[in-house]
């Protein structure tokens, strides 16, 4: 069984690249990619999620949010945060068992690649 990801990032150029990546990644299928905070939120309270790839800063709110959300839903859900400000990123402490990693973007290819192939495994 394939674990279901969401994707979300307000940069759509990286947005598209992100859905291309993961599409090609065995055992992984993406259910969703959003720009925006609220319609992701809406996605996650009715669709059960296990690996949720975020943006921290979108144009209407913040990416944890949405995990927080998909937290509830799933309290296994792994999240994965990109952000160009990852060094300063100081993880709230109800989301510690579930954020996986915080990769900043100006590595996000290749370290993104390891901490999918360690969730995914």
């Amino acid at each position: 069984m394939k674990l279901r990801c969401v994707l979300l990032d307000d940069q759509t150029m990286f947005l598209q690249l992100l859905v291309a990546m993961i599409r090609n990644v065995p055992g992984l299928e993406v259910i969703g990619s959003f720009a925006r905070v609220t319609p992701a939120l809406d996605f996650c309270q009715r669709n059960e999620t296990d690996l949720l790839i975020l943006g921290l800063q979108l144009p209407d709110g913040l990416g944890l949010s949405v995990l927080k959300t998909a937290v509830r839903k799933n309290c296994k859900v792994n999240g994965i945060v990109l952000s160009g400000h990852a060094s300063g990123f100081v993880c709230p402490t109800d989301l510690r068992p579930n954020v996986r990693a915080v990769v900043a973007k100006t590595q996000a290819y290749e370290t993104l690649q390891k901490e999918i192939a360690g969730i995914v495994r």
